[in-house]
C-alpha cells in the first residue's frame, strides 16, 4: 500500500466506537498472520497505534491484509478525502486512485498449529492486548473468540458498504454536476 493512501488520515475525526472496532479487527488479524504465533499483540484505541510481532520475533507487512489498522487507515482516508471534495469529480478520481488498501484476507491457522495449552491473552480497558508466557514456559498465542470474529467481521461489511455507498454518492453527484 503505497504512503498516500494512509497519510492525511485524521484519526480524531473517527468515532470511538469504529476506533474501538478496528482495533478488535486488527488484534484478531494479527494471530491469523503470525499462524497463530504471537510475541507482541497491542493496539491503541485513542491513536491507533498498534505492533504486530510474530512469535519467531518477524514483525509481518499487515499492509498488504484487510482488518488491519493501515486497511481502515485507508478506507477512513479515502472516505475523508470524497468528503473534502464534494462535487469535484476530479479530486474524487484522485481520492479513488490513491486507495490502495490491503486486499489479503488472512486466514485462521489450523487447529492442530495451536493448542489449548499455548493458548493465553489478555485485554485491559485500554482495547491493548498483549501476549503472556504460557504455564509451560512456550510463548502464548492469542485467540479471538467467535463472538469478537463475528463482531470484526460485521465491521469489515458495514465499513464495504459505506466506502461502497461513498463511490455510489460520488458517482451520482459527479453526475448531476455534469448535467447541470
Amino acid at each position: 500500500m503505497p504512503p498516500v493512501a494512509t497519510e492525511g488520515v485524521n484519526v480524531g475525526a473517527i468515532s470511538s466506537k469504529d476506533k474501538q472496532q478496528y482495533c478488535l479487527s486488527q488484534q484478531n488479524t494479527c494471530p491469523e498472520i503470525c499462524d497463530g504465533r504471537i510475541k507482541t499483540n497491542v493496539c491503541d484505541q485513542s491513536t491507533l497505534e498498534y505492533q504486530c510481532v510474530c512469535a519467531n520475533g518477524t514483525i509481518p507487512d499487515v499492509t498488504a491484509y484487510k482488518g488491519t489498522i493501515p486497511y481502515f487507515e485507508c478506507t477512513a482516508n479515502y472516505e475523508q478525502c470524497v468528503a473534502a471534495h464534494p462535487n469535484d469529480l476530479d479530486g474524487q478520481t484522485i481520492c479513488k486512485n490513491n486507495q490502495q488498501c490491503g486486499n489479503l484476507t488472512a486466514e485462521s491457522p489450523s487447529a492442530s498449529s495451536t493448542s489449548s495449552s499455548d493458548s493465553a491473552a489478555t485485554s485491559s480497558g485500554s482495547g491493548s492486548m498483549e501476549t503472556m508466557p504460557s504455564a509451560t514456559g512456550g510463548e502464548s498465542t492469542a485467540s479471538a473468540s467467535g463472538s469478537a470474529s463475528r463482531a470484526s467481521g460485521a465491521a469489515n461489511s458495514l465499513l464495504r458498504e459505506e466506502v461502497g455507498m461513498s463511490v455510489f454518492a460520488a458517482t451520482i453527484l459527479a453526475a448531476l454536476k455534469f448535467l447541470l
